[in-house]
């Protein structure tokens, strides 16, 4: 899973790149705020596979928190009578959404972890795929925009 954040120039969009990974969440205070995104398809040449790769830029706000996150989020809970299907991106924005709309100064650390002990739960305390999370807030200071977050994987993590 792939997910890449650009921040072109001082006074300038942010992009965001993302291949085979669930769609980023962007939250602009405790609403969900959505970009346009564009597919880009690839031709694979050897195997003849195509691969879609997602983008958007947006004018960022002072803020904006921006959750990537890997499909073990969203897969969690994977053939279990409440999430057969998996978790999914939607119940997972809930969630997300549900907590920042409760808790608006949540740092990115304990969103992350509520996130990953979430997908662990899901999973009946044993994860079953690569869980990642990352938050991050972003945070404009003098001219200069700053991506502040956390990176939260199990194997930082107890728990």
């Amino acid at each position: 899973s792939q997910a890449i954040l650009i921040v072109e120039d001082v006074d300038k969009d942010v992009s965001i790149i993302e291949f085979d990974n669930p769609q980023t969440l962007i939250l602009r205070g405790k609403e969900i705020f959505e970009p346009e995104w564009h597919c880009i398809v690839t031709e694979g040449e050897r195997r003849k596979i195509n691969k879609e790769i997602l983008t958007c830029n947006f004018d960022p706000q002072k803020e904006d928190r921006i959750v990537f996150w890997s499909d073990g989020i969203t897969q969690s809970g994977i053939g279990s009578d409440d999430y057969p299907t998996g978790w999914g991106i939607k119940n997972a924005i809930k969630f997300v959404h549900k907590i920042v709309s409760s808790e608006p100064q949540i740092s990115a650390q304990k969103l992350a972890s509520k996130l990953v002990n979430m997908a662990a739960v899901n999973d009946e305390g044993l994860l079953k795929d690569d869980t990642r999370a990352w938050l991050f807030t972003l945070e404009r200071q003098e001219n200069c925009w700053f991506a502040k977050g956390h990176l939260l994987t199990p194997k930082t993590t107890q728990y």
